[in-house]
Parts: C-alpha cells; structure tokens; sequence
C-alpha cells in the first residue's frame, strides 16, 4: 500500500492506514529525533508522542504540504517542548571504527563542528540542522516554524554568521597557543 493509499485508510479512522504510515516514517523521524535529542530512549519516547498527534489529528491534514513534513513538524514540536524541559548537550558519535589517522581526523572535524552548534541557541541549531542536516527546504522550514520563508533565511543566514564567527575564534586561539 502506498502513502497515499495508507493517508485515506488512516483518515477513515482504519488502523491498516495507521499502521503502514508508521511503517513510511517511523524510520526516518526517528533517526531525527535521535540527532535532535541526542537520547535514543528520549527520542523513542518523543517518536511515540509524535505517532500519537499525528494519528489524533489526521483528519485535519488538508495536503496543503508532503505529509512527511507535517509529521516532522509535529515531531519538531515534541521535541522543543522536551528541550524546554532538557538541554541539549554536544553529542560524540558512539560509530565503531578502528583507530586511524583519518577517523581521528573526522573525529576531531565532527567534534568541533558540535562545539560551534552547541554555543548557538537551540533555535539557531534547531535552524542549521533542519536545513543542513535534515536537508528540508526553507520553505518547509517556515512551515514548520510558523514563520515567513525570508525569515527562515535570515535566522539561517545569522547562525552561519554565528558559527563562522566561532570557529574564527577558535582557530585563532589555536594559532595563538602554537606560537
């Protein structure tokens, strides 16, 4: 059964339509809400409360945006509520790899990358990795976010100023301290 197919048995209150559009997307949102939070048991909890919107409301979905962004927008609106209560923290990936000069490398990259995310305001994060990471549009992202597209570029537009800033900072401390 197809998303479309599954959208109208789900409409019709049918738990096959439930269940396949759980099937579809549980995967994906998932894999975002465990990025976003940093917690796998957290973000199986906020996957659960998503679902759970998302299938309490479907009725209301008028197919004005794809429905994997209406359900990431639920999503993204469970996990604020939960950053409110939690703040994030820099995440290391826990990925297994033998010990090389190059993962170090990677490693070292990945980790200041999270450095310079975790100095921005959760929005401002919350803006990068919808866009960069996510790979949603600006338009969904002002979907999401209740605000304008133009916006959604120029609170982009100030994180990416915010992040080279820290990261010019960073470097220059590290030249400093090799002299």
């Amino acid at each position: 059964m197809n998303e479309q197919e599954a959208l109208k048995l789900a409409k019709l209150g049918k738990q096959d339509g439930f269940k396949r559009l759980y099937e579809l997307f549980a995967g994906y949102l998932f894999t975002v809400a465990v990025r976003m939070l940093n917690d796998r048991s957290l973000a199986e909890d906020v996957l659960q409360e998503s679902f759970e919107a998302a299938f309490s409301s479907i009725k209301d979905f008028r197919g004005e945006s794809r429905l994997k962004t209406w359900l990431y927008a639920i999503l993204f609106r469970t996990v604020s509520r939960k950053n409110a209560i939690r703040k994030l923290e820099p995440r290391i990936s826990d990925e297994k790899h033998p010990e090389s000069q190059e993962f170090a490398e990677n490693l070292e990259k990945k980790l200041f990358i999270e450095a310079g995310l975790s100095k921005l305001e959760d929005r401002d994060r919350m803006m990068i990795l919808m866009y960069y990471r996510d790979d949603l549009t600006c338009g969904e992202i002002a979907q999401i976010n209740g605000i304008s597209e133009s916006n959604v570029k120029i609170l982009l537009f100030r994180a990416r100023k915010k992040l080279e800033s820290f990261f010019q900072r960073s470097n220059r401390e590290v030249s400093n301290g090799m002299q």
